[in-house]
């Protein structure tokens, strides 16, 4: 007897699954953090069809637990990029040397980039570090 290669029919959900599915994504998501797809997985759904979902516009229910804290560990300086100087018949002023850049990296592997002094500083205050 030879193998089907047919691949079983693709899960349908009604709009009231597609709302609880949506809700318990994001409730795990904000109270554990991990994969999307691992957590869409455990509730019988995929990341595609969270994110397909989504641009729907299919909303969590109710209000969902905040954000978990994330601590900020360090703050890294970051190195402006090298400027190459062209030599022309008039020469041109000197710009202003960059601004130092900084990047925020937060133990669970978040990072934000390019981030100047005043805004990291504002960041930080609102998160009250």
């Amino acid at each position: 007897m030879a193998k089907s290669t047919r691949r079983p029919a693709p899960r349908t959900f009604t709009h009231e699954q597609k709302v609880r599915l949506v809700t318990e994504i994001e409730r795990r998501y904000r109270e554990g953090g991990g994969s999307l797809r691992a957590i869409a997985a455990s509730v019988g759904a995929t990341d595609t069809n969270y994110y397909n979902w989504l641009r729907a516009g299919i909303r969590p229910a109710g209000p969902l637990p905040a954000m978990r804290q994330v601590e900020v560990t360090a703050l890294v300086p970051v190195a402006p990029a090298a400027v190459t100087v062209v030599t022309v018949a008039e020469p041109e002023p000197t710009p202003p040397a960059p601004a130092p850049v900084l990047t925020l990296v937060a133990p669970g592997g978040y990072r934000l980039e390019g981030l100047g002094i005043e805004s990291a500083a504002a960041l930080l205050k609102a998160l009250a570090c």
